[in-house]
């Protein structure tokens, strides 16, 4: 298979995935497609090294997890040097919405992407994965955690998130 059906393949397979794990990292749009874009660059760019040793959504998954993290602390720092001057709401926006969402169902998305958006990089990535439905072998694998302690994280990220949903502190 030649590197470009590949890649077409893998993106139509996990784009949705990763555009979901975006929007627990950023808030704007354009922000979410960056780092979407990012990603799967960095996807492109490698597509050739993957031997196969793990499955591709493991190996996908670590590259998102890689490069949110870096695309995080990126904005963290730029933040730091800019003012942001008017921040207005909007609605969540999914690569290929659903005409059955409703705008309730997207704002009640929206608000629960808040709630991860105040989590740490790693507990963001966990969530994200576990939302996906993935099992926790490859949350293990993707986090470089054991499965045992991924389970641990995700009860505990649970309680995190219905404390923020319930609008208790902003602190984790």
């Amino acid at each position: 298979m030649r590197k470009s059906q590949l890649f077409k393949s893998v993106y139509d397979e996990y784009c949705h995935k990763v555009y979901r794990l975006c929007c627990t990292f950023c808030r704007a749009e354009d922000d979410r497609r960056d780092l979407m874009q990012n990603i799967f660059l960095n996807v492109w760019k490698n597509l050739r090294s993957f031997e196969g040793r793990s499955h591709i959504s493991t190996w996908i998954y670590r590259i998102a997890m890689n490069t949110a993290i870096t695309f995080a602390q990126k904005n963290r720092r730029e933040q730091n040097r800019f003012t942001q001057l008017n921040e207005t709401a909007f609605e969540y926006s999914d690569p290929a919405p659903s005409a059955a969402d409703s705008l309730e169902v997207r704002q009640t998305t929206e608000i629960l992407f808040d709630a991860i958006r105040q989590l740490n990089e790693t507990d963001r990535i966990i969530i994200s994965l576990y939302l996906e439905e993935e099992p926790r072998r490859e949350i293990a694998a993707v986090t470089g955690l054991t499965e045992k302690h991924v389970g641990v994280k995700i009860y505990r990220i649970k309680e995190k998130l219905a404390q923020l949903l319930k609008g208790g502190p902003d602190e984790y």
